[in-house]
């Protein structure tokens, strides 16, 4: 990762592995990583170390969206790296869907992961479309390039992502 400034941040752990910041502006974002053993089949041994990604806004006085602000990136990249110090950790990111924005929301992340990884992580990505109500959903799953056990976990993850196919 370049040596981009960033925000100071705190780990304030619980249920959901939260870490918060402020930005110059006043803005409060949470970064977490929600313990999600449900994701994978029942008995994956890898169950333990599968979190879902989640960034939002606890707090904004300007009431309207914020500036870009690049520390805003750079920041959730050193609070990555820091969750990342557990090497088995498997981090799963599905944008969210209830605005119609999910494919912009995985442009800009596909974005941000291109821009700030620098080998560390490999990530494969997902498209599955939900026939019932014609939502296309957009997950992607991240690991560390020196996990042992990248390409079972990566064969174990598109065999759940093919049973949401049928």
């Amino acid at each position: 990762m370049q040596n981009l400034p960033s925000y100071n941040f705190i780990f304030v752990g619980g249920k959901e592995n939260s870490y918060v910041f402020e930005t110059e502006i006043g803005v409060i974002n949470e970064v977490k990583f929600k313990p999600s053993k449900y994701i994978f089949e029942s008995g994956f041994s890898y169950s333990d170390f599968t979190f879902e990604f989640f960034i939002k806004v606890l707090e904004n006085p300007i009431h309207k969206s914020p500036p870009l602000d690049i520390k805003v990136s750079a920041t959730t990249v050193v609070i990555f790296i820091d969750f990342f110090k557990n090497e088995q950790n498997i981090i799963v990111y599905t944008c969210e869907t209830n605005d119609s924005k999910e494919y912009a929301r995985f442009r800009k992340f596909n974005h941000w992961f291109q821009s700030f990884n620098d080998g560390t992580f490999t990530k494969e990505d997902y498209k599955l479309k939900d026939k019932l109500n014609n939502t296309i959903y957009y997950s992607s799953i991240i690991l560390k390039n020196n996990n042992p056990n990248k390409h079972e976990i990566f064969a174990e993850f598109a065999e759940v992502m093919e049973q949401y196919l049928k």
